[in-house]
């Protein structure tokens, strides 16, 4: 089975969630959103599906947390983190720069986490950066609205980045540490569109796809 995302075609998909649209937060949000914010690396995942519908899929991924930035998580340590059939694993244009919808393979992800009611870690909305080909990829609506999620190549939020320079882990991490001070003084959030154009960096020919591995 693939990593934490059963991968469907449109007509597959969750009902509740292909059917909704799907609001996109920046870093401060999800930081605001969250209880815990974790840097880890994937490990495996298993599909599954919720009692109450076969369609309500979801894919538990157990991650080995590498680094801290809120809660009480400590790096080493082995969580299960529920992802809800509407993450997809397949970019928004195709790794390759093409029309392929090459499959994302495990590797290093930033995760914004908080517990359900059922004692579940779940990403809040979106609340997922993998690092991929040395670069940081965020989830959005970015195909059709509405849709499931798919990954882009992300712009950097709160730093500058130069364009032709990678926007990688370091630089997420420095990212981050910018927004958890701007969440701080957050009340609540905003709506936001994944059609905002500065969410997604433009999607080099050729790109090669492969995990980041430390």
């Amino acid at each position: 089975m693939k990593p934490y995302a059963v991968l469907l075609l449109f007509a597959s998909l969750v009902p509740q969630a292909s059917a909704a649209m799907i609001p996109y937060y920046r870093m401060d949000e999800m930081a605001f959103l969250s209880s815990d914010i974790v840097l880890c690396d994937e490990i495996k995942s298993e599909a599954g599906h919720y009692p109450t519908s076969v369609y309500h899929t979801y894919e538990q991924v157990t991650m080995t947390v590498v680094q801290t930035f809120k809660g009480s998580l400590k790096p080493k340590e082995s969580i299960k983190v529920k992802f809800d059939g509407v993450y997809t694993r397949r970019s928004d244009r195709g790794f390759s720069g093409g029309t392929d919808r090459k499959e994302a393979p495990m590797g290093r992800v930033l995760v914004f986490l908080k517990k359900s009611d059922d004692g579940d870690w779940r990403p809040v909305t979106g609340g997922a950066k993998l690092i991929l080909n040395g670069e940081a990829h965020c989830y959005g609506q970015f195909i059709s609205n509405p849709g499931p999620l798919w990954l882009a190549r992300m712009a950097p939020e709160n730093i500058e980045v130069a364009d032709d320079k990678p926007y990688g882990e370091e630089l997420l991490v420095k990212d981050l540490e910018a927004a958890l001070v701007k969440s701080a003084k957050i009340k609540e959030v905003g709506w936001r569109s994944a059609d905002d154009s500065v969410i997604r960096k433009p999607l080099r020919p050729k790109q090669r796809l492969s995990p980041d591995r430390h």
